[in-house]
């Protein structure tokens, strides 16, 4: 995530607990629900949910990422590049792309920083994915995403797509009973100590290539002639 503080402002509280609810919570305990599943795969490259931590507010998604072999001579681009799109220009096409889909209907995309929207004038708080780091190299991969909310029992629906290698819009469809179950189970430490006053301003995300009128596009709605600016 990428912030811009400056100190003062009526909604300077607001906009920091805010950004506290894109983070993991400091005072708890969480607790693992075994959740895993095969999201895409090629003959060349896999993508794979490898569990979830679970918190009394979200939910933290291990991806991983194989590669067969290394890259060609004549594609030397690097795996970790590829994969965490920060090191891509917005319209280069060939990021990893995930997004959640709950079952009451609520969606977010991890592409540029979509947590950027939910910053709004109210007080709401939809479901955001956020990146909350990553690391590998060569023929692996390994990330993790925060995903702001407990997904309600019924379908969990994770989309994937990866242009690079040739995976299309690919859905998984998963029970999110066990992450339910595992909220139950968070140890709160203490109470939670009162946010930094600082005003925290986002800066405007950037957006890749998506393929049109797929599952992505609508959840970040139709490219503008602006994409905002290389990350």
């Amino acid at each position: 995530m990428q912030f811009v503080s400056r100190s003062g402002g009526p909604d300077a509280a607001r906009a920091a607990e805010r950004a506290r609810r894109m983070n993991p919570p400091e005072n708890e305990i969480p607790c693992a629900a075994a959740l895993s599943a095969v999201l895409a795969r090629t003959d060349d490259v896999a993508v794979g949910l490898d569990g979830a931590t679970v918190f009394s507010t979200g939910v933290l998604l291990r991806i991983i990422v194989r590669r067969r072999r290394d890259g060609e001579p004549d594609r030397p681009e690097d795996l970790v590049a590829l994969a965490h799109g920060g090191h891509l220009p917005p319209a280069d096409g060939r990021q990893l792309m995930l997004g959640v889909e709950l079952a009451d209907g609520r969606r977010a995309a991890m592409l540029g920083d979509p947590w950027f929207r939910h910053l709004s004038e109210d007080d709401s708080l939809d479901v955001a994915l956020v990146s909350r780091g990553a690391g590998g190299g060569g023929r692996t991969y390994d990330a993790s995403y925060w995903l702001t909310v407990v997904p309600p029992a019924g379908d969990l629906r994770i989309v994937c797509a990866w242009p690079a290698f040739g995976i299309p819009e690919t859905v998984t469809v998963l029970d999110a009973g066990p992450l339910a179950e595992a909220a139950a189970c968070v140890v709160e430490l203490w109470l939670v100590e009162p946010a930094s006053a600082d005003e925290y301003e986002p800066r405007p995300p950037a957006r890749p290539v998506v393929a049109p009128g797929g599952w992505f596009e609508q959840v970040l709605g139709a490219p503008t002639s602006d994409p905002g600016p290389a990350v």
